[in-house]
């Protein structure tokens, strides 16, 4: 009996903002306010994507780049391997005004480590962000990160 050895398939389904209808909430005494969505989103870091001209390509650009940074280090967790966990865990974090994250924690979670690894690979990133943009002012933003696992043909 031929057993298929299970593949790892990682999708980003999509840039994910926490969308308010309300207003912000008032920042702790101390530290700027955290935005959740911005004239200018907070995106990965790619020289060849930042010298584009057209902001919808370069953003494009970015979260293409995102997901290969993603996909080159995150790793199928063995248990989740095993008992063929699949499904999406979201990461959220601050991507501070100097590009920097702050706050990952995972607020979706499937279990079996997939969670631990997502919030693993993110901090990786740290430091590799352009910061969002209101107003012409560099600001912190929260952002919200879904990981896919699935298990490949």
């Amino acid at each position: 009996m031929h057993v298929e050895k299970p593949t790892f398939l990682l999708l980003l389904v999509s840039m994910l903002m926490s969308f308010s209808l309300l207003g912000q909430p008032p920042a702790p005494t101390g530290q700027e306010e955290i935005f959740r969505v911005v004239e200018e989103m907070p995106r990965f870091y790619k020289a060849e994507c930042e010298a584009m001209t057209d902001e919808n390509l370069r953003g494009s650009c970015a979260q293409q780049a995102l997901l290969e940074f993603i996909y080159r280090n995150v790793k199928y967790p063995l248990t989740a391997k095993e008992n063929r966990v699949v499904g999406t865990v979201v990461v959220t974090f601050v991507v501070e005004t100097d590009g920097t994250l702050s706050g990952i924690r995972v607020v979706r979670d499937i279990g079996s480590g997939c969670g631990e690894e997502a919030a693993r690979v993110v901090e990786l990133s740290d430091g590799q962000w352009v910061p969002g943009v209101q107003r012409g002012q560099l600001v912190r933003v929260q952002f919200n990160l879904p990981v896919k696992y699935s298990m490949g043909k």
